[in-house]
C-alpha cells in the first residue's frame, strides 16, 4: 500500500459538530419559567426554514490534470497544480435548484436571502474540491495536511453570505453564474488541488492509480461549516459516508497521444456521477481530445524539444482554437508560453528556475535522473515528459 493510500485510511479525521443533550436539557429547565414562549409567527417561520430544500446546484465545464512531481513547496501555485477544475463558460457555474425556487417563489430578495442564511441545509457552506474515498465520502486523500490549497480546494466564499448571496437571490431557475463580481480574491468558481511537491514520483503515481481503480474520485461538495479547511461533505440528511450534496467525477488516465509506450500521464476520460450509493451517472458528456494534451518543456531543454516555440498565442485552425481556449483556462498567460501546434507549454522566466537550481520547475531536481525524452514515441519512468491535459464538458 502506498503512502497516499495509507493517508486515506489513517490520516483523515472527520470534523463533526455535536451538541450535548444534557447541557441543552439543563438550560431548558433553568430558564423555562422566565423565557417567552415562541410566537405562532416564529414557530411558523422555524417550520418553514426546517423544510427548506437545498438551494445550490454546481456545474463544472473544465477539469485539468498536471503530472508534475518532486517540486519544491515554494513553487508558484497560480502556475502549478495537480488537478484544476472550474466553471469558465456560460454553460457551467452555480445555479439555484428548482425546488428552492418553487419554495421561495413568492418571497422578495430579502426573504430569499433569509431562506439561504437561516435554513440549516443551506447556511454557512462553501463549494469544495477534493479527492475522496469512494467507500467513504468523508475521507479525503491528503498531501501532508488537509488544508485549502493542497488537499482541499475551496471555491469562492460562504454561499449564504455577502457577496455571493446578493447574486443568488436575484437569479432565475436555470440561469448559471460562474463569476461573482466582488472585492474578494476568489470571484471565479474554480479551484486547484496540489500533490506535486515532495521527493517522490510515486506520490502522483499512487494518486493516478487510486483514481484509475476508482478507489477514489474527484468530488465537488459543500462544506459543513464556513471554513475553507473543513473536510466534512454536507449531505441531504446530515453527514454521511455514502451520500453527499454535489457532484463526483471518475477520472481515467492514458498514454499521451503520439506515444507507443509511456507513463499514463494524461487524462483520457471523465465520467460525471451523483454522490450517492452506486454513483449513478448524470448523463453529462466530457471530451478529452489529444489536442488538449501538452507536454511541459523545461526552459533549458528547448533546443531538444522539437518545434516548441516561445511566442504569443496563435492558432491555425478550429481544433487549435478550441484547444487554446480550454488550455488558457488553466494555464495563465502570465505564467506559460503555449504552442498548440507543437502541443507544448513552457514556463515563463519568472516562474521557471535556473538550470542549476530547477527544483521549482515541473520536473524538480533532475540530478542523477538523466535527460527528458520529449521526441521519441517510447519512454519509461523518469525519461518521460510531464504533461498538462484538459477535458471539457460538451453537454
Amino acid at each position: 500500500m502506498s503512502r497516499v493510500e495509507k493517508g486515506v485510511s489513517m490520516k483523515m479525521r472527520l470534523s463533526l459538530r455535536h451538541l450535548s443533550g444534557a447541557a441543552i436539557l439543563g438550560s431548558l429547565l433553568l430558564f423555562q419559567n422566565c423565557a417567552e414562549m415562541p410566537s405562532e409567527e416564529d414557530a411558523t417561520k422555524a417550520s418553514y426554514m426546517e423544510g427548506m430544500p437545498f438551494a445550490y446546484k454546481p456545474t463544472l465545464d473544465t477539469i485539468a490534470y498536471m503530472s508534475c512531481s518532486r517540486m519544491k513547496s515554494t513553487y508558484e501555485p497560480r502556475a502549478f497544480f495537480t488537478i484544476r477544475a472550474g466553471a469558465y463558460t456560460p454553460m457551467a457555474g452555480l445555479e439555484i435548484t428548482q425546488e428552492f425556487a418553487t419554495a421561495t417563489q413568492y418571497q422578495p430578495p430579502q426573504g430569499k436571502r433569509s431562506a439561504l442564511s437561516d435554513s440549516l441545509l443551506n447556511a454557512n457552506t462553501r463549494l469544495q474540491l477534493a479527492l475522496r474515498n469512494s467507500n467513504d465520502l468523508q475521507s479525503v486523500v491528503i498531501n501532508g495536511a488537509a488544508k485549502n490549497g493542497t488537499s482541499l480546494g475551496s471555491m469562492m466564499t460562504n454561499l449564504s453570505a455577502s457577496p455571493i448571496v446578493e447574486h443568488l437571490v436575484t437569479m432565475q431557475p436555470g440561469l448559471k453564474k460562474h463569476y461573482f463580481p466582488s472585492g474578494a480574491a476568489d470571484r471565479l468558481m474554480a479551484s486547484s488541488l496540489r500533490f506535486n511537491d515532495g521527493d517522490e514520483q510515486n506520490v502522483v503515481d499512487a494518486i493516478r492509480k487510486m483514481l484509475r481503480d476508482r478507489t477514489a474520485l474527484l468530488a465537488l461538495t459543500f462544506t459543513d461549516t464556513d471554513s475553507a479547511n473543513d473536510q466534512a461533505a454536507r449531505g441531504p440528511a446530515g453527514i454521511s459516508k455514502t451520500e453527499a450534496l454535489g457532484m463526483g467525477y471518475q477520472l481515467q488516465f492514458g498514454v499521451p497521444a503520439g506515444k507507443a509506450t509511456a507513463e499514463p500521464r494524461v487524462l483520457s476520460s471523465i465520467t460525471e456521477v451523483q454522490l450517492r450509493p452506486g454513483y449513478p451517472g448524470t448523463g453529462s458528456q466530457w471530451s478529452c481530445p489529444a489536442s488538449m494534451q501538452l507536454k511541459i518543456v523545461q526552459n533549458q531543454d528547448l533546443a531538444s524539444a522539437a518545434g516548441c516555440a516561445l511566442s504569443v498565442d496563435y492558432y491555425s485552425n478550429e481544433t487549435e482554437r478550441l484547444a487554446l481556449d480550454a488550455i488558457r483556462r488553466v494555464l495563465p498567460v502570465e505564467d506559460f508560453f503555449v504552442d498548440v501546434k507543437a502541443r507544448c507549454a513552457v514556463a515563463k522566466s519568472h516562474i521557471a528556475s535556473s538550470a542549476t537550481n530547477n527544483n521549482h520547475s515541473c520536473y524538480g531536481d533532475r540530478t542523477g535522473r538523466g535527460a527528458v525524452d520529449y521526441n521519441s514515441n517510447a519512454c519509461s519512468g523518469d525519461s518521460c515528459p510531464h504533461y498538462v491535459s484538459v477535458c471539457i464538458r460538451t453537454q
